[in-house]
């Protein structure tokens, strides 16, 4: 059996978190019709009370699980699980305090998380180069280096070392083949560590993302091509519509 992980944010959804109405009977049509030969699960940096509010309840009630907080936490869709232990989840939480007294102007935000900490950018704002002056504080911060700083297309989030969506996916799949759909940076692991990856259209936005998988040896090729290890099959469409016809190549796949 298949486990499949799809991202949200620039790939289930666009970054304005909002579904084309016209785009919810295809997408849960593609989703019924996957779930014949796989299991699904919501792969995101965000936490469940996100996921409930933004995923229509049709779409919702067809995935087996989340994985939340880029891997740090697991929920089967009722209660957030931490993955992460109390104390490292204790240094995370007197980091979020130091960051929130910087009083970034980047950040809108510091969203509700358990065991990792997101900050959202405000609009306008550019998500890498504020990556990049997280990485500096944090070198600061962190001494020892037990923490990594990653970004998506509209935060950018600070998580413990060996934590990703793809742990979080393989501790569920186990020894079964994995699946990855995403877009963005903090999806690198997820699209590199499975066995089959595959991207929107969109993700094309985001260059530090394609070098990366060209330099994990991962080669770039149309959704048209045959699915297989080390290649990374993107569709020609956007985000959700996009995800409707990853989802239906894995259908017809064998």
């Amino acid at each position: 059996m298949l486990y499949i992980g799809i991202d949200l944010h620039g790939t289930l959804f666009p970054d304005d978190e909002t579904f084309d109405p016209a785009l919810v009977g295809p997408l849960t049509d593609a989703l019924r019709a996957v779930k014949e030969k796989a299991h699904l699960y919501v792969c995101t940096g965000n936490d469940l009370l996100f996921v409930q509010r933004k995923l229509p309840k049709e779409i919702y009630s067809l995935f087996d699980g989340f994985i939340l907080e880029t891997g740090c936490t697991y929920s089967d869709g009722e209660k957030e699980d931490v993955l992460v232990d109390k104390s490292t989840v204790g240094k995370i939480k007197a980091i979020e305090e130091r960051l929130k007294t910087m009083a970034f102007p980047e950040v809108y935000k510091f969203a509700r998380r358990l065991a990792s900490i997101a900050m959202f950018t405000r609009y306008g704002e550019s998500v890498q180069d504020f990556w990049k002056k997280i990485c500096v504080v944090m070198e600061e911060i962190d001494p020892e280096s037990e923490f990594d700083v990653i970004y998506s297309s509209v935060a950018v989030d600070v998580r413990p070392k060996r934590f990703s969506k793809i742990t979080g996916l393989r501790r569920i799949a186990g020894q079964n083949k994995t699946a990855g759909i995403a877009d963005s940076m903090n999806d690198i692991e997820l699209l590199t560590g499975c066995d089959y990856g595959f991207m929107p259209k969109n993700a094309d936005n985001s260059t530090h993302l394609t070098s990366a998988l060209k330099s994990a040896g991962k080669k770039i090729v149309t959704l048209s091509e045959v699915m297989r290890p080390r290649t990374i099959l993107q569709a020609d469409k956007d985000n959700t519509a996009g995800v409707i016809d990853i989802l239906n190549k894995i259908s017809e796949s064998g």
